[in-house]
């Protein structure tokens, strides 16, 4: 089930964008729903990287499943039954702005319950935290 999209006009050329998206270093900056983040190397399909949630006392496994480079890409990890995946994609658009989107699903035994929860969250905080990814990429383009 989805539980939120959300998308950002970015004033940066998506290679730029996609640096910074892709750039697992740099997602305490803008996500202020994780408190760390820690893959072995850049990301790519099949990277496992272990992450903790702002609030929470353990850290999931988060698993990269796609990426198409400069494009988007998927992740997800596993919490109490439900599967979380999150899908980050750009789109180019006719002005030369990046359209960045985000959407989260949650699937498996609980994600009716667990979904609920994380939806209420995301709702509430999933566009600050895509604003000031945008403000970061803004930035770094001046």
């Amino acid at each position: 089930m989805q539980l939120i999209s959300h998308a950002v006009t970015v004033a940066a050329p998506a290679d730029r964008v996609w640096s910074r998206l892709i750039d697992w270093h740099s997602w305490t900056n803008w996500d202020a729903g994780i408190q760390r983040v820690k893959f072995d190397g850049p990301l790519a399909v099949g990277s496992v990287g272990r992450l903790r949630l702002k609030g929470s006392r353990q850290y999931v496994k988060l698993h990269v499943v796609s990426l198409d480079d400069g494009h988007a890409y998927t992740d997800y990890f596993d919490m109490l039954g439900t599967r979380f995946i999150f899908n980050h994609s750009l789109d180019t658009l006719p002005t030369g702005d990046t359209k960045v989107l985000f959407m989260v699903e949650a699937k498996g035994l609980t994600a009716f319950v667990m979904g609920s929860i994380m939806r209420g969250t995301l709702a509430k905080n999933l566009p600050n935290w895509m604003d000031n990814f945008k403000r970061l990429c803004e930035r770094a383009e001046s």
